[in-house]
């Protein structure tokens, strides 16, 4: 995984086949609950919207060190935080003329949502973490104003993404930095540059260059 200054994770070829894997198993599983599937387009062309909101999951989950969710649902909370926050993330295909944050009104009731953007192919594994929201902020919102039936944030006014411990002040709780599901406190001091998991005790994590073997 490879990070540039503006939150770009670079997936690798295991991580995009993973997204495959959960698009065909959420297909499958929409399929199996009767539900009715909202998107256009074809059958090859729903999938590639699948894979790429699975593999906007699998960015986020590389950049802040969480443990993807492989058995959610298409619907659900992406993410819960070990404090029982939920996280939502929307990821907006290349070739999405707007990047936005939109999040249906049936749909709002995470604690903070992400917005991601693939980038070229799809089989790239580029993807850039515009910014994040809170649900509090998004269900302010109008409905429908923009976008029918969606709550709408424009990317220029989502709150910035620049290091692991933005996931703490989602939801204006008590602070803490997220390490491979784990918390620890925030250090008021800084003593290093870096952080990791032999060295908790160090400063804050900073997103940097990791081996693909890390989860």
């Amino acid at each position: 995984m490879r990070y540039n200054g503006d939150m770009v994770v670079t997936l690798d070829a295991g991580f995009r086949r993973t997204a495959l894997r959960m698009a065909e198993d959420r297909r499958e599983r929409c399929r199996e609950l009767g539900r009715v599937d909202q998107s256009t387009g074809t059958d090859e062309q729903k999938l590639e919207y699948e894979i790429i909101g699975a593999a906007g999951e699998l960015a986020v989950a590389r950049a802040f060190n969480l443990c993807p969710d492989f058995g959610g649902e298409a619907g659900e909370a992406d993410y819960i935080l070990p404090d029982g926050r939920t996280v939502d993330v929307k990821t907006v295909a290349a070739t999405t003329k707007r990047k936005n944050l939109l999040v249906r009104e049936t749909a709002v009731h995470c604690d903070a949502y992400i917005l991601v953007e693939q980038l070229k192919n799809i089989w790239d594994g580029e993807y850039e973490i515009l910014g994040w929201e809170s649900g509090e902020a998004v269900r302010a919102t109008p409905v429908g104003e923009v976008v029918d039936f969606c709550h709408f944030v424009h990317q220029n006014e989502l709150r910035e993404v620049n290091s692991a411990d933005c996931l703490a002040s989602m939801g204006n709780r008590k602070t803490f930095i997220f390490l491979r599901n784990y918390y620890l406190p925030p250090i008021k001091k800084p003593q290093h540059p870096g952080m990791d998991a032999t060295h908790p005790t160090l400063a804050p994590f900073k997103p940097k260059i990791y081996d693909d073997n890390l989860c």
